[in-house]
């Protein structure tokens, strides 16, 4: 999970190997889920702990992925618009579009 976090620091990494599709957030989401319960029982002695640790890097890991896919998306939709010198181009319909909720 360590690995598998600082690869998608990189843009490219993520386009090709992380996104929504290929890297379910629900999947994430479940094992912090599961690792969670392990830690809390403590019954598991260093088990506990490791799967402390588990659920944070995954916690991390999710969190940098939503931003990657969140600023992928803004780029796509603000990218065309937004000239060279910093202004907005003109007469740019504001289309409605559906981001979703972090």
């Amino acid at each position: 999970l360590h690995i598998l976090s600082a690869c998608c620091s990189h843009d490219a990494f993520v386009v090709q190997y992380a996104m929504r599709e290929s890297l379910p957030p629900q999947v994430l989401a479940q094992i912090v889920e599961e690792e969670s319960a392990l830690s809390n029982t403590g019954s598991c002695g260093n088990n506990a702990t490791g799967s402390a640790d588990i659920a944070v890097v995954t916690m991390a890991l999710l969190i940098r992925l939503i931003l990657h896919w969140d600023h992928r998306q803004v780029l796509s939709f603000f990218s065309p618009k937004i000239r060279e010198d910093g202004t907005v181009e003109p007469n740019v319909a504001n289309v409605d579009h559906n981001f979703p909720e972090v």
